[in-house]
């Protein structure tokens, strides 16, 4: 019988993530990686993860996906866009959710500029996602913006994450 993560990874081989560039938290952290249940785990989760990016001239769209226990299962490159934009759709980023079978997921974007406040563009996504994850069964729990430093949506605009009843 094949593991999660040999059926994850022939899944991607036939429907590859748009840039090609992931890695399995838990096989790095050898078996299961430490809960993710606060803001503050979570802006270190996403700093880890950008500081290993080689190239950060462009905004990427990345997600993380989580387990039903809070544990991160995968970080996905989705969108590399422009040095002051990128496109997210809702189904490129609840696409590796669902092949991941998260969830949970947490959202990340990379101001080139260094500036990690969020702008309209990035509230207006962020509430467009947690409704779609409402719809879908998946908890959007949070939108960081990484630049000089981590910014959390929820933190700084936690209403972006109400959703009315659908």
């Amino acid at each position: 019988m094949a593991t999660k993560e040999q059926v994850v990874r022939r899944a991607r081989r036939s429907y590859p993530v748009a840039t090609g560039c992931w890695y399995f938290v838990r096989e790095e952290k050898g078996g299961k990686a430490p809960s993710i249940t606060t803001t503050e785990q979570a802006c270190a989760a996403v700093r880890e993860f950008w500081d290993r990016q080689p190239d950060t001239l462009q905004e990427r769209m990345c997600v993380l996906t989580i387990d039903t226990k809070n544990h991160p299962i995968a970080w996905h490159i989705v969108t590399v866009g422009t040095l002051d934009a990128t496109m997210a759709h809702c189904r490129e980023i609840f696409r590796v959710a669902i092949m991941d079978s998260a969830s949970r997921i947490i959202i990340s974007h990379n101001h080139p500029s260094g500036n990690p406040e969020p702008g309209d563009v990035d509230i207006a996504t962020t509430r467009r996602l947690a409704k779609a994850g409402a719809v879908l069964g998946i908890e959007v729990l949070d939108h960081i913006v990484a630049g000089d430093g981590c910014r959390s949506i929820r933190e700084a605009r936690p209403e972006c994450f109400a959703v009315s009843a659908l």
